[in-house]
């Protein structure tokens, strides 16, 4: 049985009497900011995509998860000639409630290598390469002004500063479960806590001082890559042989005014630390082919203050291995 709420979204839009037998839905949600629903209509050749904000009527729902800023974000990349969706439509109602976008086929990077650093040399770099040419033009976009989350249209920041959006990691140090059989360099809690206390405040300077506001995803995991794949096999069948090209960049309900470099932090985390990534991504990103050192020190600082965020709010031991794991990784590397 269709969703209520969908079925009112697209009676509204297409204006035409909609048969459950006749439609095709998949549910793609997979994060805390939309419910997102990729369907194929009777009358239309392409699919579409519909986002609909899951706390759009909750006071604490985030200005970034209202549909009209997603699309605000999404005509700036656009019109910088990025790959992103197109935008179809936009509830033009106040309450904001949904958009419509293109459907970029065919596959999240995340379906062809759901453990992203086990895929090849020769993946990784031809794939993190193309997306560190991406990166390097979304990066080049100036916001509003302002740091963090974005609060207007016109792609504001709401905080004065930059490090003020790092603020927490103190208490989420303090609040995190540390696995002593993991960070077996140090010999007791207090010790890794007061390490990784003196790594923020060694990078509080760097950020206190940084000014540029640009365009930063904040959430560029391989299920928000969309890719292709040549010659046209299974999925289970790619091997070095196969061509793999990024096509569209999507879900944009994260993204924040800051360092570009955040991006690369947050990559490097979902890569479970493993530094070759941003090597590759390294070779398009940079002018020269190569980090700074400075560079270098504040991507793993974005990985950590990711990665200690999560392990902050941990509630399962799955979920406490894995980031505490991932943090060893950041910490020995």
């Amino acid at each position: 049985m269709i969703n209520q709420r969908l079925y009112e979204i697209l009676l509204k839009e297409y204006k035409i009497k909609i048969d459950d037998r006749e439609l095709e839905i998949k549910d793609c949600s997979k994060g805390c900011d939309n419910n997102v629903y990729v369907v194929k209509l009777p009358h239309l050749v392409e699919r579409i995509v519909v986002r609909i904000p899951k706390l759009i009527n909750d006071d604490d729902c985030p200005v970034m998860h209202r549909p009209s800023m997603q699309a605000s974000v999404m005509k700036k990349l656009s019109d910088n000639l990025l790959p992103v969706p197109s935008l179809i439509a936009l509830d033009s109602e106040s309450e904001d409630t949904y958009l419509i976008e293109s459907y970029t086929p065919r596959y999240d990077l995340s379906q062809l290598f759901p453990i992203p650093y086990q895929m090849s040399t020769k993946h990784r770099e031809s794939i993190y390469q193309q997306l560190g040419a991406i990166l390097k033009k979304i990066h080049s976009i100036p916001t509003g002004g302002g740091f963090g989350s974005l609060i207007d249209l016109s792609l504001h920041g709401e905080l004065n500063n930059w490090l003020d959006y790092f603020k927490d990691i103190p208490n989420q140090i303090a609040d995190s479960n540390f696995d002593l059989t993991i960070h077996k360099q140090f010999s007791t809690v207090d010790q890794l806590k007061e390490h990784l206390l003196e790594w923020y405040n060694e990078s509080t300077e760097y950020l206190k001082n940084y000014k540029q506001s640009q365009l930063v995803h904040a959430d560029l995991c391989s299920n928000n890559i969309r890719v292709d794949i040549t010659p046209n096999i299974n999925i289970d069948q790619i091997d070095d042989n196969t061509n793999i090209s990024i096509i569209g960049i999507i879900d944009f309900a994260d993204a924040i005014s800051g360092d570009g470099l955040y991006d690369l932090g947050r990559i490097l985390s979902h890569v479970h630390g493993d530094w070759s990534f941003i090597e590759s991504i390294e070779k398009t990103y940079t002018n020269n082919s190569t980090f700074t050192a400075s560079e270098k020190n504040m991507i793993k600082f974005y990985a950590f203050s990711f990665c200690i965020w999560l392990l902050s709010i941990s509630d399962t031991d799955y979920d406490l291995l894995k980031y505490n794991k991932i943090l060893n990784n950041l910490l020995i590397k």
